[in-house]
């Protein structure tokens, strides 16, 4: 099952990573690039819902980004697959680090977990979109400024184009 989780933890780690990069509209957050992972635990909670801890390695060239957790929905292929909520993760300015990521993922109630494990095993991240919402503040202060980010029905591989594909689309 660890083997499974592996590519579940790494849709957590770079969808978190990936949509600070993707949707925040400064030039330098769109250059924080994911630099290595590595799964810390994998923690079933029961059959239909697992938390999961990983290290994500961070090249941050930007400011202080602090995501202030992210919730979201997994579907394939039109069908449910889940649900992802992930922990406040703080973004250092100007660093390249280790972030720990802490996530817990639940199953939809119509998702078997041997289907579930079936995808994670042929995994293809064209099958994927995905529904997001959180709040990332851009300052270090308390009363720092923060965006708002919703996004529904987004295609996960959205979240990887290169900045490339994004300046031949202009």
């Amino acid at each position: 099952m660890a083997r499974y989780m592996k590519h579940i933890s790494l849709i957590v780690a770079m969808v978190l990573l990936a949509f600070v990069a993707s949707s925040c509209g400064i030039s330098k957050v769109s250059q924080i690039r994911l630099t290595s992972l590595q799964i810390t635990s994998i923690n079933p909670k029961s059959l239909r819902s697992v938390d999961v801890d990983v290290n994500v390695g961070v090249d941050n060239p930007a400011m202080y980004v602090m995501i202030d957790g992210l919730s979201g929905k997994i579907v394939r292929n039109g069908e449910d697959i889940g649900t992802i909520d992930v922990e406040p993760v703080t973004l250092e300015a100007k660093t390249v680090q280790t972030c720990p990521v802490k996530a817990s993922i639940n199953l939809d109630r119509k998702m078997s977990l041997m289907k579930a494990l079936g995808y994670a095993t042929s995994f293809d991240i064209n099958d994927y979109t995905v529904d997001i919402e959180t709040f990332i503040k851009l300052l270090k202060k308390k009363n720092g400024k923060g965006l708002h980010f919703q996004f529904k029905d987004k295609p996960l591989s959205d979240f990887f184009k290169s900045s490339d594909d994004k300046k031949k689309k202009k």
